[in-house]
């Protein structure tokens, strides 16, 4: 979910900080109403709406954002095994790991684990982004390499692909994903390619304070929007659009206090660790804390979200100790 961009644009690590952060609260939230530990109630209700309205588009245009980037400096060989490594490998990796740790913790989570899935695909559980990242980024490769014949081949196979979700219902499990977040991907590269974003990061007192404002008000009307008012068909993409553009013109101002700065690029930095395991440790928190008979639910989302966060960094500070990083998909 990470990858290394110029240090004037720090923003865009502490983006991705902000909505790794949303992440963790929302699965542990989300961990915590099944486990009837939290009520469904509306309070929690819009709390879910607000942070699933806009974190997962958030990612797949930071990712579109800096594709180009990356991935216009890589032949085709190497971009494909990169993205074997980077993306399709975690995804089988944890699969298993995770169904592992479910079957032996067996009676003590909010689901009955299936099968084990040796070949774990189509993607399970929350590894479905990272499948649809793989679909769209191949897909979207060939086009960035030049030549109109490549461009429309990509046009055609998104075409296929909405086609063939309206003949064949089955599909859906395994494209619908990358196809609903596609233009969310395709609106990072065109901010990209238009040059507008080190004019982000303008320094004037006015310009800085005006986008603050304007891009502020944009974010709390269209989350506002998704999660106290019912959203029609299709206002959902236009909302979290918004959303996305209030969030990136405020990060990109640098206005919040050095230290938050810092530690959201640092979980921006790690955001692929957090990804792949802040549930095996949200999950661990809650069940301790049920086997100890706490049943607060301050006390279990507290500590599950601190355990979301930290438990994942200290894994990948050892997996880099141990040189395990590529090994282990960070």
């Amino acid at each position: 979910m990470s990858v290394s961009v110029p240090r004037r644009f720090g923003w865009i690590d502490q983006a991705r900080g902000i909505g790794i952060v949303l992440v963790v609260i929302g699965h542990c939230l989300r961990g915590l109403v099944h486990a009837g530990i939290l009520p469904a109630d509306v309070v929690t209700a819009v709390i879910d709406r607000t942070i699933y309205s806009f974190h997962i588009p958030l990612f797949f245009f930071l990712s579109g954002l800096t594709f180009a980037a990356s991935a216009g400096r890589q032949g085709g060989t190497a971009f494909l095994s990169g993205r074997v490594m980077r993306l399709l490998w975690p995804l089988v990796l944890w699969t298993w790991i995770f169904f592992a740790l479910q079957e032996l913790a067996k009676g003590s989570i909010n689901s009955v684990p299936g099968p084990f899935p040796w070949l774990p695909l189509p993607p399970r559980l929350h590894f479905w982004f990272l499948w649809a990242l793989l679909l769209i980024q191949l897909t979207i490769f060939p086009a960035i390499r030049g030549g109109i014949f490549r461009l429309f081949a990509a046009i055609a196979i998104v075409a296929i692909g909405f086609s063939a979700l309206q003949f064949s219902p089955p599909l859906s499990v395994w494209i619908e994903p990358a196809l609903d977040n596609l233009i969310f991907f395709l609106a990072g590269m065109v901010v990209d390619r238009s040059g507008c974003v080190p004019r982000l990061t303008a320094m004037q007192p006015v310009m800085r304070a005006g986008r603050i404002l304007f891009g502020g008000g944009i974010f709390l009307l269209a989350v506002g929007w998704a999660a106290f008012v019912p959203v029609p068909v299709g206002m959902g993409t236009f909302l979290a659009m918004a959303a996305i553009a209030g969030l990136v013109l405020v990060v990109a101002q640098d206005v919040l206090p050095r230290a938050l700065s810092d530690f959201l690029q640092f979980c921006g930095r790690l955001s692929m660790a957090i990804f792949l395991t802040h549930t095996i440790f949200s999950a661990g928190i809650r069940i301790g804390l049920v086997s100890m008979h706490i049943t607060a639910w301050p006390a279990h989302l507290l500590l599950g979200v601190i355990a979301g966060m930290i438990g994942p960094m200290v894994l990948s500070d050892v997996a880099r100790r141990w040189g395990m990083v590529r090994l282990l998909g960070f």
